[in-house]
């Protein structure tokens, strides 16, 4: 009896140290993290631009300034909707020595599809122009004006991020527009920069 109470007494115990020390401890369960917002499906579409223009018909030719605006709906990250007013004002040629001004307005409602990198979007138009020519030979000057139907076709690189939610970026732009004359086409090519909300 004595000698187990001595081998009990003897033997190593584990301190509390040693215990916690050899012990593992599993980590909490780390929360989930919501997900990140992505901004409204549907939102504000909004761009701003300049630019240069040629125009040509088949009695003339001439070259011309724009600004152009597009305000919409940017319906995803994909789709997009909206009323694109283009002014010009630019100095015509015709092929019987007469010279004028030219001014127009065309007001586009556009469908765009959106790409990463690339809009590229078009629309019919409700084109007003205005025209004011001199001869250079009989010295006389009359001014025209009048409504027409067009049709508008732009393309687009875009420097910005793409996907859901609200963005900003830089365009580099390229418009085409017919416009259809009584007798006539008038064709406008632009070529320009623009600042998009998207």
């Amino acid at each position: 009896m004595f000698v187990l109470l001595v081998f009990i007494a003897a033997a190593p115990t584990a301190s509390a140290q040693d215990v916690l020390a050899t012990t593992e401890i599993e980590p909490a369960a780390a929360e989930p993290s919501p997900p990140p917002d992505r901004g409204p499906g549907a939102h504000l579409r909004f761009g701003l631009g300049a630019d240069l223009a040629a125009l040509g018909a088949t009695d003339f030719f001439g070259l011309g300034v724009g600004v152009q605006a597009r305000l919409g709906v940017q319906l995803s990250p994909w789709f997009a909707v909206y009323y694109q007013p283009h002014a010009i004002g630019g100095l015509v040629l015709t092929g019987d020595s007469s010279a004028g001004a030219l001014g127009a307005l065309f007001n586009s409602a556009n469908v765009e599809l959106d790409l990463p990198i690339l809009q590229v979007g078009a629309g019919p138009s409700v084109d007003v122009l205005a025209l004011a020519g001199c001869s250079l030979g009989t010295a006389t000057c009359n001014v025209d004006n009048g409504t027409y139907f067009g049709v508008d076709v732009r393309a687009a690189l875009l420097i910005g991020p793409h996907g859901p939610g609200t963005h900003s970026g830089f365009a580099i732009e390229a418009n085409l527009h017919p416009t259809f004359l009584d007798t006539d086409v008038l064709t406008t090519f632009t070529l320009g920069f623009a600042g998009e909300i998207y």
